[in-house]
């Protein structure tokens, strides 16, 4: 009995003996493959880091354009002055022009009288 004691010890010894040894080695497996997608992830998160730097400079340059640029709005109000100036100015020609007619008539006038009372 004491040798089927001792076998039936010795048999459980070994099998949990090499279910220990392949559950050390199946351990080390996952370790070193979680390690590996660990630093696949850093590797990831640092080039998503240098992407959001790089999206944040675009970002602030994109910002610098829009305050150094004009809009269509300033554009609109700009084109909507210059027809003012543009009728003030036509209207001011038209009443220049007119005067100098008035003038002229008034010149010519003014010549044909000592015409006529030469006559």
């Amino acid at each position: 009995m004491a040798k089927v004691l001792l076998s039936f010890v010795l048999g459980a010894s070994s099998a949990g003996g090499v279910g220990f040894f392949f559950l050390r080695e199946d351990m080390k497996a996952s370790n070193r493959f979680v390690s590996k997608r660990v630093q696949e992830m850093k590797h990831m998160v640092g080039e998503l880091e240098d992407t959001m730097g790089g999206l944040r400079r675009l970002q602030d340059e994109v910002a610098e354009m829009k305050r150094n640029t004009a809009t269509l709005e300033d554009f609109t109000t700009f084109k909507i002055e210059q027809e003012k100036q543009i009728t003030q100015l036509t209207a001011s020609l038209a009443e220049h022009k007119s005067k100098v007619w008035e003038t002229q008539q008034a010149m010519f006038k003014a010549l044909e009288t000592p015409k006529e009372a030469e006559k």
